[in-house]
This record gives structure tokens, sequence and C-alpha cells, in this order.
């Protein structure tokens, strides 16, 4: 059932991935979907800016490992094989190339791991 004015929901009945499209924009993934968790984060959550490493750092927080395993997954999936334009998942102010840029460095920031310090706070 579709929840919101022009918004409309699918899932493929072969893999059972779900997806939606909003107006008249490409199909994306629909919301919960892997990919659409940290970009919510990114676009929403504050009035500030946040950081990649302050988002991945909420993520291992609250999420099991294996999830984790997941979203990277996916992530390096869209961003080495680009299947759908992710600014379409949300409206915002960002790019594509701002959403996918943060995208890597979101990666980048839980492949880095919570103990590891980055370059910038040792100098």
């Amino acid at each position: 059932m579709d929840c919101y004015p022009g918004v409309r929901n699918y899932e493929c009945p072969m893999c059972f991935r779900r997806y939606s499209q909003r107006d008249r924009g490409g199909i994306v993934d629909r919301w919960l979907m892997p990919i659409t968790r940290p970009l919510y984060a990114f676009v929403f959550q504050s009035l500030h800016i946040r950081s990649a490493e302050e988002i991945a750092d909420e993520f291992r927080k609250r999420e099991e490992s294996s999830y984790l395993k997941l979203i990277v997954q996916e992530i390096i999936g869209e961003l080495n094989h680009p299947t759908q334009r992710v600014k379409d998942m949300y409206r915002t102010r960002h790019s594509e190339s701002e959403l996918r840029e943060f995208l890597g460095r979101f990666v980048a920031e839980l492949d880095r791991g919570p103990n590891e310090t980055r370059s910038k706070a040792s100098k």
C-alpha cells in the first residue's frame, strides 16, 4: 500500500528487494533498505552538516556487525555500479555527487573501525 501521495512502492517478485518512485523521479531503493539509512542521517537528522565519521560512529553503536557488513556491501555495489540516482531517495539540497561522496566516506569510516585514529586528530 502506498502511504504517501506521489510515492509509489514496488517489490521485486524474484529477489524481494523493495523500491520506491517519487512523483516522476527514478525508481530507487525504498526506505529502510541499507543505503537509505545512512543517507537519511546525513540529510535530515540535524541542522548542522554531520560528518560521515559521526554517522558511522552512531551506526556502530546501535547496529549489529552483520547489518553493518550488509550496508557496506550495498553501498560499495551502488558506488561501483550505479543503478539509481540516490538523490531521488529524498528531497534534499545535496547534489547526486555530494550524496555519493558522503556514502564513500561513510563506508571508509565503517571500514576504519572505532579504535583507529584519524590523521588530523593525531597532528
